[in-house]
């Protein structure tokens, strides 16, 4: 059995949370395959909310994006959330999770999720 965890992730447009499933692909590489919608409290009890990854990210082929706006790009927040990408013509985003906002930056796939200390970057379009 493949090792794999849930991190939750929010829509900026639809204001709601998500999961997203990633499999081990190999040590600090992970494939994101599914994306499904999940009420606060339901990630809470099954510990979304405390998930995290952290190295190599990539999108298997079939994974559907986001359960609310469909996109498949994803930003880490400094502080440690994963939320849709939604970057502004100046190329900033707000994160939906704190409202703090920053430049984006290509993080060609690496990220980490969860714990917080991260800079805002671009995890990448699948």
């Amino acid at each position: 059995m493949k090792e794999a965890v849930v991190v939750l992730s929010k829509c900026p447009q639809a204001h709601r949370i998500y999961g997203i499933r990633a499999e081990k692909a190999a040590q600090n590489h992970w494939r994101l395959t599914w994306a499904f919608p999940v009420k606060e409290l339901s990630a809470k009890r099954e510990s979304y909310d405390r998930a995290s990854i952290s190295g190599q990210m990539e999108w298997d082929p079939k994974y559907p994006g986001c359960p609310y706006c469909g996109t498949g790009s994803l930003i880490i927040c400094s502080c440690g959330h994963v939320y849709c990408s939604n970057v502004r013509e100046d190329g900033t985003s707000i994160c939906p999770w704190c409202e703090r906002g920053g430049r984006i930056t290509s993080g060609g796939g690496e990220g980490r999720s969860g714990g917080g200390g991260v800079t805002i970057l671009a995890s990448g379009d699948r």
